[in-house]
């Protein structure tokens, strides 16, 4: 076709051809992309990367738990916050044990614990060691073993001495109305031939076997046959005062029971056994008050300080002992007006004249501003 021709004209049609876009040309969109184009949402924005995505800080808005599949579940089995569970994870570093100093506050204890059992030392009067159990060894009282029908204890109910008494008298009992101890003495004799009767005591009675031999001396008709049988010799018949003569606080102390203890005369021709403990070594003195220390066979004492430093003064002060308790130097008000005789040296300033009074080298000072 040449010429010019109508646009208006039915029977023509005009075909303009356009290639369509892609990713590097221009060009006409295609029904599938005006198709994606038109499924998106109006104020829609533009696609993230999956780690933007992913990431929380670009989230906004809320969303339901329940949403989230698990979410609950696993915030279920999660310690619930608390300050008291923050103050612990506050502590931070170190080593220790955990211990509560207040309602929610905590801190870290570094002392050192038993870790074990310990070795507990007993002494005193009754003594042993152990860890988880202890065999303790009762300190001897004194007194021996054996079996005592009287006793005597300490304040502590041990029994320190023991004696079996045969007696009323010997339990201490003084309202019974006693035997006659004369009869019941004989009385309790099994004679038999060869026997004779003896006593050995105020009303102690014994049997002794009475052999040929002493019957030859009991016919002797004097002493000088009885010792002539006895077959004496020159002592028999030496003067008394030849011997340890009879002495009453001798006779007292044979006479003492057979116990143990420490002879102590009490009246005269009078003796005991004083059973009581004494010190047997030195014994630790303390001293307090004024001074101090301590120690057994010498003390060295140290005299308290009384409050004043140590140094050298000219004015103290001095408490009812003698102590000084305080110092210092010497004030002009400390010194007493003393009379001009006692200078018997030195320069006197001229200043320090009396009025009216000529110095020694011949000027006086008549007024404080001449």
């Amino acid at each position: 076709m040449s010429g010019p021709f109508n646009l208006n004209n039915p029977n023509i049609t005009f075909v303009h051809y356009h290639p369509l876009a892609s990713g590097l040309h221009d060009g006409f969109m295609s029904s599938d992309d005006k198709n994606k184009l038109d499924g998106i949402s109006t104020g829609a924005t533009a696609n993230s990367t999956d780690a933007q995505l992913r990431d929380r800080a670009t989230h906004t808005g809320t969303q339901a738990i329940s949403t989230v599949t698990g979410l609950q579940t696993a915030l279920d089995g999660k310690q619930a916050t608390s300050t008291l569970l923050d103050n612990i994870a506050a502590l931070g570093a170190g080593t220790g044990i955990l211990r509560k100093t207040g309602a929610t506050t905590w801190s870290l204890d570094g002392a050192n614990y038993l870790t074990g059992n310990q070795t507990i030392t007993v002494s005193g009067d009754a003594t042993g060691s152990g860890s988880t159990s202890i065999a303790l060894t009762l300190a001897n009282s004194g007194v021996a073993a054996g079996t005592y029908r009287s006793v005597t204890v300490d304040a502590k109910g041990r029994v320190t001495a023991g004696t079996n008494p045969t007696t009323l008298a010997g339990y201490g009992i003084t309202d019974a109305q006693p035997l006659d101890a004369t009869l019941t003495a004989l009385a309790g004799l099994a004679t038999t031939a060869d026997r004779f009767i003896f006593f050995t005591g105020t009303d102690v009675a014994s049997l002794g076997t009475i052999t040929s031999f002493g019957r030859s001396l009991i016919d002797d008709v004097d002493a000088a046959t009885a010792r002539t049988t006895l077959g004496l010799g020159s002592a028999a018949t030496q003067n008394a005062t030849a011997f340890q003569a009879a002495d009453a606080d001798l006779t007292a102390i044979a006479a003492l029971a057979d116990t143990s203890g420490l002879l102590r005369k009490t009246a005269a021709d009078t003796w005991a056994l004083d059973t009581a403990a004494y010190l047997t070594g030195n014994q630790t003195i303390t001293v307090t008050g004024d001074v101090t220390g301590s120690g057994t066979t010498a003390l060295t004492l140290t005299l308290a300080n009384s409050g004043v430093t140590a140094g050298t003064y000219q004015s103290v002060t001095v408490d009812a002992k003698g102590r000084v308790t305080n110092g210092a130097a010497l004030s002009a008000g400390d010194i007493p007006n003393l009379p001009a005789t006692i200078l018997t040296s030195g320069t006197v300033d001229v200043a320090r004249l009396p009025v009216g009074t000529t110095s020694a080298v011949g000027v006086v000072q008549l007024s404080s501003s001449t």
